[in-house]
């Protein structure tokens, strides 16, 4: 599902490269208050993915009950804060007057929803156009202690896996006339939970595996290591990682100094409401 595949526009980057891209944009997401430049960065975000939006559409429509769920709980239980984007002066009346939406429930599910669309999306993006073998070398260069990379690259390696796993056990399931499609939620989750007994035993069996199989390599028995492969940061490299820095400062200090352009949005509306 989110597994690293051939040629994408994000591939033609080193892997510390795409890391600091992915954290600028992970950092804007959260310094960035107004939807309209949530939605923006959003949408860069897709772009940078080129190719592989389709794989990332596919991996985010498991995610749409939590999102309707974060959306619907954000509107009906939020609570007006000190934040300026949070503060206007309307609310929007519902059917039967029992209850109304307030509007900064609205901005505010609009925040959190569009937030973790970009973290997911760059995230998902990130795994599946890094080859996690440059990733591991990647870290090395930054001086990451070699057994902290390898942990990494073995829980990117092991996600797909542990998917494929849970499919294959469920489709064993299915052959022996267990129905997952049932409309009964309660009896689904029942059904679900009981795919995790043997994906937990097959994960400990194949991660026993692992540490016999590196083991029985020497694993750590010398502190100097030589790599078949080197990554090498270009000049491409070099400037993108200069005018992603520079970018998400720029725009941090834009936002926190300057109130109008922290959400113009919400100024515009407040204004046309006025």
């Amino acid at each position: 599902m989110i597994a690293y595949t051939e040629k994408a526009m994000a591939h033609r980057f080193d892997p510390r490269t795409k890391l600091v891209l992915a954290l600028c944009i992970v950092i804007l997401s959260f310094v960035l208050q107004d939807p309209a430049y949530l939605l923006l960065l959003l949408l860069l975000t897709m772009t940078v993915t080129g190719k592989k939006f389709k794989k990332v559409k596919r991996t985010m429509k498991k995610f749409l009950p939590f999102l309707f769920l974060l959306l619907t709980v954000q509107v009906l239980f939020h609570q007006s804060t000190l934040l300026a984007i949070y503060m206007l002066p309307f609310s929007i009346l519902l059917a039967g007057g029992m209850s109304f939406l307030i509007f900064n429930g609205v901005i505010a599910a609009l925040q959190v929803v569009l937030r973790f669309l970009t973290v997911a999306v760059t995230l998902i993006s990130f795994t599946a156009t890094t080859d996690p073998d440059g990733l591991i070398l990647s870290l090395i260069k930054l001086k990451v202690p070699f057994e902290l990379a390898l942990m990494l690259n073995i829980a990117l390696h092991s996600i797909p896996q542990v998917l494929r796993d849970l499919e294959t056990i469920k489709l064993s399931l299915e052959v022996r006339g267990v129905r997952f499609n049932i409309k009964n939620p309660i009896k689904k989750f029942s059904l679900l939970a009981g795919l995790l007994p043997p994906l937990i035993i097959s994960s400990i069996l194949k991660a026993q595996e692992f540490a016999l199989a590196i083991e029985v390599r020497a694993f750590r028995a010398n502190e100097r290591r030589t790599y078949l492969a080197e990554v090498v940061m270009k000049k491409k490299d070099y400037l993108t990682v200069v005018a992603s820095v520079t970018l998400t400062v720029i725009a941090a200090y834009l936002t926190i100094t300057n109130p109008f352009l922290s959400s113009p949005t919400l100024f515009i509306i407040n204004r046309l409401v006025n």
